[in-house]
């Protein structure tokens, strides 16, 4: 899926913020450029809920946690896939199981913790790779064997085996945000919404729980620095209203809906500019498979061939955006060519029949959202019609990114 994107300053400008959240949301891109060069004022699509790496719940608390813990790499700004180095001074792959690094000096955590130090680095990745600490994101280091300290800014990353995702999904993400080793065993395992030790070149000034987030530019970070003073974040769920919000100068930029794009590109806003950027984000009917009926794999699969995916795309975004193969964006590898189930409602009641399933009773989570609904109404339709009844049920952010959580049950989620 593309990513629309609505701004009304410079280029230059726009590149200059991407010191550490405008780089971040690149790979979602979100971030904006203010009109008095000073503060930028954007809109997220979710407030904040907890600033671990280990337990982050949302893209935009991604971009949060990249900023204000220094990650060894971030996502490069552009029209290609790639990275660039925020706290590491150099980073190398040496062999298919082997990356060394060296951390820039001089970068200190907040609140009296000290330097940074390749022990840090050792504990932040150990940790979220560790069985115990039962991450969503261990699988991001899945093929960690360990991390060695060579001295206080140098080590190795070691692997078990040769690992595709590591430059892409892994290294560039929230996994290679460095924690503090001694705050973090000081003060617990799980890092909240009031994070201490903070180490990137912002920090979490104030926040006002679903009305503003500002990040402050980091006095004590003496490197590359943002583009920005402050960063203003703005909870708004749906990105009509955001386009809204835009159009009223509330906002500086916005990542607004796919199905806007042509009435935008053909009458953008004055004084504005629509920018379309590839993206590793995407939509998805996600099938809970630990809760009755979806246990049964025929089922699972009888609503995978149940579903127009196309009808689907085109009742939520005007065709503006298009139907994935996969989780895996276009042009990464593992992504794929073709979708392995196709449309086939009769393949679908096959299924049904063979396992006896009828008056079959399910919910569809979605967030709160006008795309959302309109494609759960299609899903729901497709379902209806091959004797599958489906409730939609909406959600606020906050309570959706839960779903899936020990206390968050579901059925089906998009």
């Amino acid at each position: 899926m593309k990513n629309v994107l609505l701004g009304d300053v410079s280029r230059r400008s726009f590149f200059a913020a991407l010191g550490a959240f405008g780089a971040a949301a690149m790979v979602a891109p979100r971030a904006a450029l203010s009109q008095d060069g000073k503060v930028l004022t954007l809109r997220s699509y979710s407030d904040l809920q907890v600033l671990d790496p280990a337990f982050r719940l949302s893209l935009p608390e991604d971009d949060i946690i990249r900023s204000i813990f220094a990650p060894l790499v971030i996502p490069q700004a552009g029209d290609t896939w790639g990275w660039k180095p925020i706290a590491v001074d150099s980073i190398e792959q040496l062999d298919d199981v082997t990356v060394a690094f060296k951390l820039k000096d001089n970068i200190g955590f907040t609140d009296g913790y000290g330097q940074m130090t390749a022990e840090d680095v050792k504990f932040s990745i150990e940790r979220i790779a560790d069985p115990a600490m039962e991450s969503p994101y261990a699988g991001d280091w899945d093929a960690l064997k360990e991390v060695e300290v060579k001295d206080t800014l140098s080590g190795l990353i070691h692997l078990k085996n040769k690992f595709v995702p590591l430059w892409s999904t892994t290294l560039p993400t929230p996994a290679s945000c460095i924690l503090s080793k001694k705050a973090v065993e000081e003060l617990g395992d799980k890092i909240t919404t009031n994070p201490v030790a903070q180490s990137g070149q912002y920090l979490l000034a104030e926040w006002q729980p679903k009305q503003k987030t500002i990040l402050r530019r980091n006095p004590g970070w003496v490197h590359e620095q943002g583009g920005f003073e402050e960063i203003h974040i703005i909870p708004i769920e749906d990105p009509a209203t955001a386009e809204r919000g835009f159009e009223a100068g509330d906002l500086d930029y916005t990542w607004t809906s796919v199905s806007s794009l042509p009435r935008l590109k053909q009458n953008p806003p004055a004084g504005s500019v629509v920018l379309e950027k590839p993206s590793l984000a995407y939509v998805w009917l996600g099938i809970n498979q630990d809760a009755e009926p979806f246990t049964n794999i025929n089922i699972r699969r009888a609503v995978q061939h149940a579903i127009d995916r196309q009808t689907v795309v085109d009742a939520a975004y005007y065709g503006a955006a298009a139907v994935g193969n996969g989780i895996l964006a276009p042009g990464l590898p593992g992504s794929r060519d073709s979708v392995t189930y196709d449309y086939d409602p009769d393949r679908a009641r096959e299924l049904l029949a063979q396992e006896g399933a009828t008056d079959l009773n399910v919910t569809l989570d979605i967030l709160n959202q006008s795309e959302r609904l309109a494609a759960a109404q299609v899903i729901q339709a497709n379902l209806a019609d091959v004797g599958i009844n489906c409730e939609i049920k909406q959600n606020d952010s906050g309570t959706f990114w839960t779903l899936g959580s020990k206390d968050g049950a579901y059925y089906l989620k998009l």
